[in-house]
């Protein structure tokens, strides 16, 4: 399995205490993939998150991508938990800590 890399552009948008974070695909010339690397494609990903009250924020995720090639169910299913920092850490921007 060879390692991979992603080149990618996010927008962050704010209405009110709610936000939408948008992932998606860019070309990468400026970046060419290194020697070892397949080149995977965030055909689509982002993030919805609105404060339910001042305990509660429903936070809903949407990811498709192509890692150009086969990898594991196991490497998969273990990267999934990197989703759960993130989701704190977006808690945290919308609760202004």
């Amino acid at each position: 399995m060879s390692n991979r890399d992603l080149v990618s552009q996010t927008k962050t948008f704010f209405e009110g205490e709610n936000a939408i974070r948008v992932t998606v695909h860019v070309d990468g010339a400026e970046f060419p993939a290194e020697r070892g690397f397949v080149r995977a494609k965030m055909l689509l990903g982002g993030w919805y998150a609105e404060k339910l009250n001042d305990k509660q924020i429903r936070i809903v995720f949407v990811n498709h991508s192509d890692p150009c090639g086969m990898i594991p169910a196991m490497f998969i299913n273990a990267k999934l938990l990197d989703a759960v920092q993130t989701v704190k850490k977006m808690k945290e921007d919308i609760e202004g800590n």
